[in-house]
């Protein structure tokens, strides 16, 4: 069974506010609450969140080399990955950009993996994450 998660980029030149929205195949249990455990030992919205969180200044690190190369460089990417009862994030992939940018988008792909969610519960995650990059 997968619980998919739709997460808000963070620590990015972010416009907007985004609304987490928790959505589940098959059966349907219990949104987590902000700032709550989830049930089961499944990981909650905020856990998720705090990960990509610590590694922001990484992929921001990556967006200002690619600046470097085009400066009017900005836009969206939306990756999605599996996060594995161990913890570990596999196989992100670039779900959708308007970024061009190949290699930033490979190397923000390389980032999401080196991620780590910690070990937690038995059941595997999907995650969905838009990034939204913009120079300051």
């Amino acid at each position: 069974m997968f619980n998919r998660l739709l997460l808000c980029g963070l620590g990015l030149s972010i416009v907007g506010v985004c609304t987490p929205a928790v959505e589940a195949q098959q059966p349907k249990p219990p949104a987590p609450q902000a700032g709550k455990e989830a049930a089961s030992g499944e990981r909650s919205i905020e856990e998720v969140k705090a990960v990509f969180s610590q590694h922001s200044d990484k992929i921001f690190e990556a967006y200002r080399r690619a600046l470097q190369r085009r400066p009017t460089l900005a836009g969206k990417a939306g990756y999605v990955l599996e996060v594995s009862p161990d913890g570990d994030a596999v196989n992100p992939e670039l779900a959708w950009s308007n970024l061009n940018d190949p290699e930033l988008e490979r190397e923000i792909a390389t980032i999401i993996l080196s991620m780590k969610f910690g070990k937690k519960g038995t059941k595997r995650m999907i995650v969905s994450f838009p990034i939204e990059l913009q120079p300051k």
